[in-house]
């Protein structure tokens, strides 16, 4: 790079946005132009005041991924202008690393620099931007709360008129190698609403109060791992009359600080499943304390309070808020071999004196360290999840013609008048699909206006299923008249609820409202379509599934997380290489798994972040998508460049083995969301079958590379791992095998269908007659068995069926589950069945692990079979078709096989590249045609 690194002169601030933009001069409109640019943490890029897209792809702090822009049909004679935002969270995410805000970019014509990014770059912080918003959860960070009062959205589209600019500084010491992104960039396409679902009046008699307590318990923490943790939170609550309300928490401890509280003499019990309750307060003041007790891996505190006479929070000191200083921390040591601490489950006895206390005089009293919450850390109806959730809806009306103006794209306006004093307006919109991207609008309203944007992803038969664990909105305050904004947040949704508090007697004209769709320049090779219709919605719901959640790599639950989970991305890769067949992406996410190592010598379980958090299987899985991606594509090369990776992992792993052979590891032992006997410090039986088979893999592709030692030592650890499951894992009394031998030497009180159908995935039984038995199991089920939990595990059952010949099962139940999540109006493929959340029918409505039955229709509906690594190979197998007609693409790495069959009128047709040898073609009864590509 030609530039240097820049960022403002003044001191950095936690969630900052900085303005840059530089002029250049064009003469030659003809000659290829190129913007390179990379940033820290987030930037948006318009030429001309044109958007060309958003960055960059994640990154770890030692190495950054440039992005290329061809803006030559954008070019102007003369003068042109670069306009770069820039958004510095100042923490990190679950998909992100804390690090310094900054900028770096070259604009080159024919290897010549027009310009770059220095000290002749003007730039501004963003005044526009809250930064004392909430986040949306620590997974994806702060949430885009903007004032256009102070600030103008539509900046670019004139930064020389306006004031304020001022030099960009160069960075010091940045030491960061960036390289250019090896795979296609994102792609942007504007969505329109399809429908206009409600038009409300409702009324807020919620108070909700957010404190953010990083800052006040630990001052320099910059990270997103979890905090396992004794204290206490509180403030004194003044009410004008004795009378009797709700206190209530709108998330799981996952995603906010909650606890049981008292309210002066009485204490009140709460969890994770009973986040509400009936409370009574005194007129006057009234002492609330509540316990922060347990893992968390957000520390802000969302308070929900509803009473008929509004609650104040008395101004003590400072905010009114108080915390008491941790007394009780615990900290993990993320290795394997060190205790995996749950929540506490403890009090020290001084907490209990302190929990004891009715009033704030009696508590410092007890010479507690006390710490008062500044202002600027506490919000009140900032949280748009909780002012949403609790709004009490009072009308409801027609949706009328002025309503619909946002569903095109032209000059008419949506149009909503003021309600009566006292209540806002709502309207609901449905985008018809469930999509990831940015926020956009262009509307008149006046000043002061807010509006709050949430979106969420479904709503049956009318009733919001509201994004428990995320606070999915942004917030804009208007300034007077005409004006737009593009939200810099990434946010997923289908449908958008937009809260309105007027700021005068004007009506809000809302000329668009689109949610500019994110996602990789997806190539399309596959395809599927057959006499079964629902079949067919239900590959275009996995289809549209993966589309969410392709980004720079898998990004799961687009909606909720965002984040590169290596375990589920083995899932994700298979179904992309039957949908898609985009290799560059998938040899990208492989190479960004790498980095994983850099938390624990185990690897994590997502990449990149510091939120710690190990999964065996995933670690595994990751290595089983190396080898998955070699047979998909006959790329070998990979091996060669990942190799050092997996060989400190398996070396690691192995060091975990007892002397006997067993995987002895205290970690989060996931294999399933289901009640397998399962515990964090065990031997577990998929573990011991799926371990063994990567040292197996692992081994032949050693050998490949002349690593013959390694080679050596991987097999003869598969072996030992394989004899210890023989002799230690199956229990000849249940004819079983168990789901683990725990650390005391106690087999597990479950037998599961996941153990069994991963050992048989991984081909872990040697003996034939358990082998036998494990596939009984599969074809007949066990009810005393735990049965599969989720679509992630279905894919590892099913792939298991398929090979017994047992597709028509699988089929029908595929028809089954999914079909119910047709049934509830989705677009998009579940995380979870119903029945694993207490009160929801799943958490994401859009996972990627989840799509897998796109991957079973192509693969074993269609007839092709591939025979040979990479597709050289394949045979078409006809003679017992499934379906009266299909026609479908596979994409292969030497382009795709199309094959168009109707057992109707007896036709085939066969397309498939001349690189492809038919090694066979069995089609008893059609007409066959043969073309060939090139």
């Amino acid at each position: 790079m030609f530039g240097d690194w820049i960022w403002l002169a003044e001191q950095e601030q936690k969630n900052q946005r900085v303005l840059f933009w530089n002029g250049f001069m064009v003469e030659d409109l003809d000659a290829p132009c190129d913007v390179w640019i990379c940033a820290t943490d987030k930037y948006m890029l318009f030429v001309n005041g044109v958007l060309q897209g958003t960055g960059p792809a994640r990154s770890t702090r030692q190495e950054g991924w440039i992005d290329r822009y061809d803006v030559t049909s954008l070019l102007r004679k003369g003068k042109n202008t670069i306009a770069v935002s820039v958004w510095n969270y100042g923490y990190s995410t679950y998909q992100s690393l804390y690090d310094h805000g900054k900028l770096i970019f070259d604009i080159l014509q024919r290897g010549e620099v027009l310009a770059s990014s220095g000290e002749s770059t003007w730039c501004m912080k963003d005044a526009g931007l809250i930064p004392g918003a909430p986040k949306r959860n620590v997974n994806l960070g702060p949430a885009d709360y903007y004032d256009a009062q102070c600030g103008d959205g539509s900046w670019f589209l004139h930064p020389d008129e306006i004031k304020g600019w001022k030099k960009a500084v160069v960075c010091k010491r940045i030491n960061k190698r960036l390289r250019e992104l090896p795979e296609r960039k994102r792609t942007i396409e504007a969505k329109l609403p399809k429908r206009i679902v409600r038009i409300q009046d409702v009324e807020n008699d919620c108070q909700v109060f957010t404190v953010n307590l990083r800052h006040v318990l630990f001052a320099d923490r910059r990270d997103a791992d979890e905090t396992n943790l004794n204290a206490f939170l509180g403030c004194v609550l003044r009410s004008e009359q004795c009378q009797r309300g709700v206190i209530s928490f709108p998330n799981r401890r996952w995603n906010g600080i909650f606890g049981s509280f008292r309210v002066g003499e009485k204490v009140y019990e709460m969890s994770d499943a009973c986040r509400e309750i009936q409370v009574e307060m005194q007129e006057g003041e009234n002492f609330f304390l509540m316990q922060i007790h347990g893992k968390y891996d957000d520390l802000y505190s969302h308070i929900e309070f509803r009473f008929e006479h509004p609650l104040t929070v008395c101004p003590v000191k400072e905010s009114g808020f108080f915390v008491t200083l941790p007394t009780t921390v615990l900290t993990t040591c993320p290795d394997g071999r060190h205790e995996i601490y749950e929540d506490i489950d403890f009090f020290t006895e001084e907490e209990k004196k302190v929990f004891s206390c009715c009033s704030l005089g009696e508590l410092q009293g007890r010479a507690t360290k006390v710490k008062w919450i500044p202002e600027s850390e506490v919000k009140q109806n900032a949280y748009i999840l909780s002012l949403m959730r609790l709004g009490k809806v009072v009308t409801e009306y027609a949706v009328k013609k002025n309503h619909l103006g946002i569903l095109w794209n032209g000059d008419d306006v949506t149009l909503l008048s003021p309600p009566e004093p006292g209540l806002e307006k709502r309207i609901i919109i449905d985008f018809g699909d469930l999509y990831v991207g940015y926020l956009s609008l262009i509307l008149k309203a006046p000043r002061g206006t807010i509006l709050d944007i949430y979106g969420f992803e479904n709503m049956y038969q009318g009733e919001v299923d509201y994004t428990i664990g995320l606070n999915n909105g942004a917030r804009y305050i208007c300034r007077g008249g005409w004006q737009s904004y593009t939200s810099m947040a990434k946010m997923g949704m289908r449908y958008a609820m937009i809260r309105v508090v007027f700021g005068g007697e004007e009506p809000l004209l809302l000329q668009k409202f689109e949610l500019l769709h994110e996602t990789y320049r997806i190539a399309n090779g596959g395809s599927f379509a057959c006499n079964n219709e629902l079949l067919n919605r239900i590959w275009k719901m996995c289809d549209q599934t993966m589309r969410d959640s392709v980004a720079d790599v898998y990004a799961d639950s687009p909606t909720y997380e965002q984040a590169f989970w290596l375990g589920d991305s083995l899932v994700s890769m298979n179904v992309d290489a039957y949908l898609f067949g985009d290799y560059e992406f998938i040899r990208h996410s492989i190479v960004t798994g790498m980095s994983a190592t850099e938390n624990s010598p185990l690897g994590n379980a997502l990449t990149p972040t510091d939120w710690t958090v190990t999964i065996p299987m995933w670690t595994m899985n990751w290595i089983l998508m190396v080898m998955d991606y070699i047979a998909i594509t006959g790329d070998r090369e990979i091996f060669s460049e990942v190799y050092p990776a997996i060989r400190e992992r398996l070396y690691y792993f192995e060091s975990l083995l007892t002397k006997e052979g067993g995987f002895l590891v205290k970690s989060w032992n996931l294999v399933d969301w289901a009640e397998l006997d399962v515990s964090n410090d065990c031997i577990c039986t998929a573990y011991q079958g799926i371990l063994a088979y990567c040292f197996e893999k692992a081994a032949e592709e050693a050998r490949v590379l002349g690593e013959e030692a390694d080679g050596a030592f991987f097999e003869n650890t598969s072996h030992k791992m394989r004899k210890f499951l023989s002799e230690s894992l199956w229990d000849e009394k249940r004819r079983a095998y168990r789901d683990c031998l725990h650390a005391d030497g106690a087999w597990s009180k479950t037998c599961s269908i996941q153990t069994h159908a991963l050992l048989l995935y991984y081909n872990a039984i040697s003996e034939p007659e358990r082998k036998e038995l494990a596939e009984t199991y599969l074809r007949e089920g066990q009810e005393e068995f735990v049965q599969v939990g989720s679509p992630f595990q279905l894919y590892y059952q099913y792939e298991v069926l398929c090979r017994l010949g047992e597709t028509d099962r699988v089929i029908e139940d595929i028809q089954k589950r999914w079909g119910e999540m047709l049934r509830y109006d989705s677009t998009t493929c579940w995380e979870v069945f119903p029945g694993f959340y207490e009160n929801a029918r799943t958490r994401s409505y859009c996972h990627a692990w989840s799509a897998s039955p796109a991957l079973f229709m192509q693969k074993y509906l269609t007839g092709i079979q591939m025979e040979v690594e990479g597709f050289r190979e394949i045979t078409v197998d006809l003679q017992e078709p499934k379906l009266e007609w299909c026609r479908s693409s596979i994409p292969t790495p030497f382009g795709a096989i199309d094959l168009d069959w109707d057992q109707s009128d007896g036709h085939l047709l066969l397309r498939l590249p001349q690189e492809i040898h038919l090694r066979a073609l069995r089609a008893e009864g059609f007409q066959v045609r043969i073309e060939r590509t090139i």
